[in-house]
């Protein structure tokens, strides 16, 4: 499924409130890229059955781990539903 829509901005992906930057973390104890993503979708299709999502967000660099652009721009990446932080609610 594909959360796009945001109580915020509805589904103008221009306006999205979410965000990921790129950082460095630890995974299974070895250091790694990664990202770093604070979000709040709703009216996500299918979202209670679905094992992974299509998550829409504006991705930053400010560190510049990616190169020299800090704004990235809007992106998706898939997130497991069962990520620690993943919240999902009922079916509607």
């Amino acid at each position: 499924c594909f959360a796009l829509t945001s109580p915020e901005a509805g589904s103008d992906a221009g306006s999205i409130p979410d965000y990921g930057v790129v950082c460095k973390g630890e995974w299974e104890g070895k250091e790694v890229l990664g990202m770093r993503l604070t979000w709040n979708k709703r009216y996500i299709t299918l979202a209670p059955v679905a094992t992974v999502l299509g998550l829409a967000f504006k991705l930053r660099d400010p560190e510049g781990l990616l190169g020299d652009k800090e704004d990235l721009g809007i992106t998706c990446a898939l997130i497991p539903t069962d990520v620690k932080g993943v919240e999902i609610g009922n079916r509607h």
